[in-house]
């Protein structure tokens, strides 16, 4: 639905889908492939938010 009411727009709306649906989660891929393990992820976080993460 969001890409039809784009209209016009659809160029825009395409590259957001492709940065949020492929460019984001291949970036977490590879900071978490460079880190070696997901809880070095919340290394630098205060307490608190390294909880609710």
């Amino acid at each position: 639905m969001e890409g039809f009411t784009a209209g016009t727009h659809w160029a825009t709306a395409s590259l957001g889908f492709v940065l949020t649906g492929v460019f984001m989660p291949f970036i977490t891929l590879v900071i978490v492939a460079m880190l070696g393990r997901g809880e070095e992820l919340t290394r630098d976080l205060p307490k608190w938010a390294e909880v609710i993460f």
